[in-house]
């Protein structure tokens, strides 16, 4: 029982436990006092946005899955899944798969919408710039 008792007072007089406490305690008001409303914002927001325009908002979207692997690190950290501490105090990635944040962004930037897109309008003297440039002759002034 002794043996159990030193244990326990090793892990008391660690700095670091006391640290990872302290962390894990702010991250869990994080939580509770700035994620959760702002997922109740994000939820009526695209409920508002797809009543009235017919489809959620993308951007919303987009953002919604960062913060979801967000909490996920947080939720790891704060239940001793894994040691390393979630953002700021260490880099943003993918902890499950070990892939990082940037190749997740492309995946989820991809275009679902049907809608079909505008190309913006070009300039002549833009149009004539590109016509030179693809067959390699100077542009005249006249050209333009």
């Amino acid at each position: 029982m002794s043996e159990r008792i030193e244990g326990v007072m090793r892990f008391v007089r660690e700095p670091a436990s006391w640290r990872r406490i302290l962390t894990m305690g702010a991250f869990v008001v994080f939580l509770y006092l700035i994620v959760a409303p702002l997922i109740m914002v994000i939820m009526i927001s695209q409920i508002l946005f797809t009543i009235f325009s017919g489809s959620p908002n993308l951007n919303l979207r987009d953002f919604s899955k960062i913060l979801i692997e967000y909490i996920k690190q947080i939720l790891e950290f704060v239940l001793y899944g894994r040691d390393e501490k979630p953002f700021p105090f260490s880099e943003f990635s993918n902890a499950s798969s070990g892939e990082n944040f940037e190749a997740n962004k492309k995946e989820s930037s991809v275009d679902t919408r049907t809608e079909p897109k505008i190309k913006p309008k070009t300039s002549l003297k833009r149009k004539a710039v590109k016509k030179r440039a693809k067959s390699k002759k100077p542009l005249k002034k006249g050209d333009m």
